[in-house]
C-alpha cells in the first residue's frame, strides 16, 4: 500500500510540474517526461539520508538543468523568459563595459 501512495504522490507532483510549465497541451513529450523524472528523483531525495540523499540532490539538480537547457532550445514561443529577450539585447548593448 505505501508504495501505492508514494507512486501516486511522484506521479502528481509530475502533474504539477507538467502544469507549471504549461506543456499541456502540446508535442513536448521529452519535457513532460523529464518532469515526470524529475518528480520521481525529488521522491527518492526526500527519503534518502546522508550520503544518498546529497547524491540523490544532485541528481535532481543535474535532471532540472537539463529540463531548462531542453526548454531554451524548444522554438519560438516555448523559451521561458521569451518575451524579454529583445529589452535583454537591448540593455547589452547598452552597457558601459561595451566598447562599440
Amino acid at each position: 500500500m505505501e508504495n501505492l501512495e508514494l507512486q501516486e504522490k511522484i506521479l502528481n507532483l509530475g502533474k504539477l510540474f507538467v502544469t507549471e510549465l504549461k506543456l499541456e497541451p502540446g508535442v513536448d513529450t521529452f519535457s513532460r517526461w523529464m518532469a515526470h523524472y524529475l518528480a520521481e528523483k525529488i521522491s527518492i531525495a526526500e527519503q534518502s539520508k546522508g550520503i544518498e540523499k546529497k547524491t540523490a540532490e544532485k541528481d535532481c539538480f543535474d535532471v532540472i538543468l537539463k529540463l531548462w537547457e531542453h526548454r531554451h532550445t524548444l522554438p519560438s514561443g516555448k523559451r521561458p523568459f521569451e518575451s524579454f529577450e529583445p529589452i535583454l539585447d537591448t540593455l547589452s548593448k547598452l552597457s558601459p563595459e561595451k566598447e562599440d
